[in-house]
C-alpha cells in the first residue's frame, strides 16, 4: 500500500538530508510514551517500524473493530512510521522479528514490565542477534516487574503533580486529563537514545536504557522537594497564582467561557500594566505598592484585574498587554489553536491525508533545524500496511513463503 506524504512536507523518499537518515527503529509500543519517542525519531529521518498483532493492538487505535485505523490518538502519535502486523508469540513470527532487529539500530518498547522478557525479546536476548543494538524501555515505574501495574493516570498522583495541580480551596485533588508524563518521558527518552547513538558511534557498543515515566515527571518538581527538605515547608497548591508575582492568573474576559492568562513580574511591567488599564485609582493603593505587597494581597488584586478584563475581548486583552511588554495569552481551545496565526506563520500546523479519515491537522515539530529540519512525513500506518515492504524488501521473504505464513496465521 502506498503511503501518502504530509502535504507540503518531506515524503518518505526524501530523507537523506535528515539527521537520522539510515537509522532503523523497531517499535513495540502502545498508548503515548513509546509512540511519541518513535515518532520523533521518524520525523528526523529514522525509519520507524511499528510492530503490532491483531490479537492485541495498540490501545490508542480504539476499541471498535471497524475503526482500528481511525483512532485519533494513534493517528497523531504514530504518524510518520511504517507498520507491520505479525504474531510474535508464534515461533515463526518470533524468528522474523529477530531478523528485523538484527538489521536495525534501536528497539523501543513500553509494554508492561516483563512482557518483552516473556516474548523472548528482552535486551539480553536481542543483543545476541545484534550486539550493537540500543534498546529503551519506558514503563511507568521502570522496567521492574514488581511495579508493572501503571497507566497514564497513575503517574501524576504518584509524583505529586495531581496534588499541586489544583486550586488552594479545592475539596479534592484535580490534576489534568492530559497524560503529561507520557509525552514528557517520550521526549526525554528520545534525548537518551541520541546519547546512546553517539556512544555507539564512538565505541561501536550498544546499550540498554531503563526510563521510568514517573522519574521523568518527578524530575520537574525539584524546587518543591527542596522547599520541603530545606525550608521544612510543605508546598501547597496555589492554582494559577505565583509565590513571587502578582497579578499572575487566568482572568475571565467578555464572552462565554473566554479567558486570558496574565503574568506581571517586574516593577517595570507593573507600571506598564497600570498604564494599559488607564491608571485607575486602585493601582496607587499602598497594598499594591511593591511586588511583595501585591503577592500578599493577590486575591483582592485578582478581583480588580478581572473587573477590567471582563469588559474586553480576550484577544484584545492579550494584544494590548503583549504590546506593552507584558506576558499574556488567550486560553484557546483546539479549534482556535489550529487557526492560530502565530503557529501558522511558523509552519507548526501541518496536515496529512489519511486514506480512511481524510484530511488531518497536526501540531508539527517544536524545534526547527537550520540545515536538517525534520518533517511530518506520512499518516499513521493502517494495520499491517507495510508487511510486504518489510518482509519482502528488507528481509527477503519470497511470495510463496509470505502466502504460507499468511495462511497459517502468523500475520494475524
Amino acid at each position: 500500500m502506498r503511503i501518502e506524504s504530509a502535504k507540503g512536507h518531506l515524503g518518505l523518499g526524501q530523507t537523506k538530508a535528515l539527521p537520522l537518515a539510515g537509522i532503523r527503529v523497531v517499535e513495540f509500543t502502545t498508548g503515548i510514551v513509546g509512540p511519541t519517542l518513535g515518532r520523533l525519531l521518524a520525523e528526523f529521518g529514522a525509519e520507524t517500524i511499528k510492530v503490532e498483532t491483531g490479537k492485541r493492538l495498540d490501545f490508542s487505535r480504539g476499541p471498535a473493530p471497524d475503526r482500528i485505523n481511525k483512532g485519533i490518538s494513534f493517528a497523531d502519535n504514530s504518524r510518520s512510521k511504517k507498520g507491520i502486523r505479525i504474531d510474535v508469540s508464534r515461533p515463526e513470527g518470533y524468528e522474523i522479528v529477530r531478523r528485523l532487529i538484527k538489521i536495525s539500530d534501536i528497539v523501543v518498547e513500553n509494554f508492561s514490565a516483563g512482557v518483552m522478557q516473556r516474548l523472548g525479546l528482552d535486551y539480553p536476548r536481542i543483543r545476541e542477534v545484534n550486539p550493537s543494538v540500543i534498546m529503551i524501555s519506558l514503563q511507568g515505574l521502570g522496567a521492574t516487574e514488581a511495579h508493572s501495574v501503571t497507566f497514564g493516570q497513575n503517574i501524576p498522583p504518584i509524583v505529586g503533580l495531581t496534588y499541586l495541580w489544583n486550586h488552594p480551596d479545592a475539596a479534592k485533588p484535580v490534576g489534568s486529563e492530559l497524560f503529561y508524563p507520557d509525552y514528557y518521558a517520550g521526549i526525554q527518552g528520545a534525548c537518551a537514545v541520541m546519547g546512546a547513538l553517539d556512544y555507539r558511534r564512538r565505541t561501536g557498543k550498544g546499550q540498554y536504557i531503563d526510563s521510568a515515566q514517573a522519574e521523568a515527571a518527578a524530575a520537574l518538581l525539584g524546587p518543591y522537594y527542596l522547599e520541603s527538605a530545606v525550608n521544612r515547608r510543605d508546598p501547597r497548591p496555589i492554582g494559577n497564582g505565583s509565590t513571587h508575582a502578582s497579578p499572575h492568573g487566568c482572568y475571565r474576559c467578555a464572552g462565554e467561557d473566554s479567558w486570558c492568562v496574565i503574568a506581571v513580574y517586574s516593577e517595570e511591567e507593573w507600571l506598564s500594566f497600570c498604564r494599559v488599564l488607564g491608571d485607575p485609582p486602585w493601582t496607587k493603593d499602598p497594598m499594591f505598592s511593591t511586588a511583595l505587597n501585591r503577592v500578599r494581597h493577590r486575591q483582592e488584586l485578582d478581583r480588580l484585574v478581572e473587573e477590567w478584563t471582563v469588559r474586553h475581548d480576550a484577544y484584545e486583552v492579550m494584544e494590548r498587554l503583549q504590546k506593552a511588554g507584558i506576558a499574556a495569552g488567550v486560553v484557546q481551545d483546539a479549534a482556535q489553536l489550529s487557526n492560530d496565526p502565530h503557529l501558522k506563520a511558523r509552519g507548526f500546523i501541518v496536515e496529512t491525508e489519511h486514506p480512511e479519515m481524510g484530511r488531518l491537522l497536526h501540531g508539527g515539530l517544536p524545534m526547527k533545524f537550520s540545515a536538517t529540519p525534520g518533517a511530518v512525513r506520512s499518516h499513521a500506518p493502517l494495520l499491517g500496511q507495510d508487511n510486504r515492504y518489510v518482509f519482502q524488501e528488507l528481509l527477503g521473504l519470497d511470495e510463496e513463503e509470505i502466502r504460507r505464513l499468511e495462511k497459517s496465521g502468523v500475520f494475524d
